[in-house]
C-alpha cells in the first residue's frame, strides 16, 4: 500500500510539475504577445501623431496662403479705389474747368454785348481781323494745306472788301496758289475771325482769346 501510494504521489507530482511548466510557458507566450501588441500599438500611435502633425502643418500653410491672398487682393482693391478716386477727381476738375471756361466766355460775350455799343463792338472786331491778317503777313512759315482751293472764314460781321482782298492775297502767298473765300457768319465767336484751310484752323476769334486768357489765369492761380 505504501509503495502504491508513493507511486501515485510521484505520478501526481509529475503531472503537477508538467502542468506548471505548461502554464509558465503559456504565460511567457502571452507576455511576449502583449509586448508585441504594445509595440505595434505604439508604432501605430506614432504614425497617427506624425500624420496629424502633417495635416496640421498643411492646414496652417494653407491658412497662411489664404491670408496672403486676401491681403494681396485687399491691397489691389485699395489701389483700384484710390486710382478710381483720383480719376474721378481729375474728371470732375476737367469738367469744372470746361464749365468755367464756357461760362467765362459766355460772361465775356454778355459783357461785350451789354456794355459796349455796336460801334465799339465792330471796332474790336475789325481790330482782331486786322491783327490776324498782320500776323499771317509777318510769319515766314507757309501753310501746309495741299490742293486747297477754298478757305472758309467764320466772322461775326461780313468781311469788308479790303479785308477780303487782303485775306485772299496773304493766304495765296502762304499756300502757293490762288484761293477762293467762303464766308460764314457765326455770332458765337463774339468777334474776330476763324480761318479754315482743310484741316488747318487759324483761330483769331475773341472767343479763343478769352479762352486762352482764362487758361493763363488758371496757370497763374496754380503757381
Amino acid at each position: 500500500m505504501r509503495l502504491l501510494f508513493q507511486r501515485n504521489l510521484s505520478s501526481a507530482l509529475g503531472k503537477l510539475h508538467r502542468f506548471n511548466q505548461a502554464v509558465l510557458g503559456k504565460e511567457e507566450g502571452l507576455e511576449k504577445k502583449r509586448k508585441e501588441v504594445e509595440k505595434e500599438y505604439a508604432g501605430k500611435m506614432r504614425e497617427v501623431e506624425q500624420e496629424a502633425r502633417g495635416i496640421r502643418n498643411k492646414a496652417e500653410q494653407e491658412a497662411l496662403e489664404i491670408k496672403d491672398k486676401i491681403l494681396e487682393e485687399a491691397q489691389r482693391e485699395k489701389i483700384r479705389i484710390v486710382e478710381q478716386a483720383i480719376a474721378e477727381k481729375e474728371r470732375n476738375a476737367k469738367e469744372l474747368k470746361t464749365k468755367m471756361v464756357r461760362e467765362s466766355i459766355s460772361l465775356g460775350s454778355n459783357l461785350i454785348e451789354y456794355v459796349f455799343s455796336g460801334g465799339i463792338k465792330q471796332s474790336i472786331h475789325i481790330q482782331l481781323v486786322d491783327e490776324l491778317i498782320n500776323s499771317l503777313q509777318s510769319t515766314v512759315n507757309s501753310l501746309q494745306s495741299a490742293d486747297c482751293k477754298q478757305a472758309e472764314i467764320s466772322s461775326v460781321y461780313p468781311l469788308e472788301k479790303q479785308q477780303r482782298e487782303e485775306f485772299k492775297k496773304v493766304l495765296a502767298e502762304k499756300i502757293g496758289q490762288s484761293i477762293e473765300l467762303k464766308e460764314k457768319i457765326d455770332k458765337e465767336i463774339i468777334g474776330g475771325v476763324i480761318v479754315k484751310l482743310d484741316d488747318v484752323v487759324i483761330d483769331g476769334s475773341l472767343r479763343n482769346k478769352l479762352q486762352k486768357a482764362m487758361e493763363k489765369l488758371e496757370e497763374l492761380h496754380r503757381s
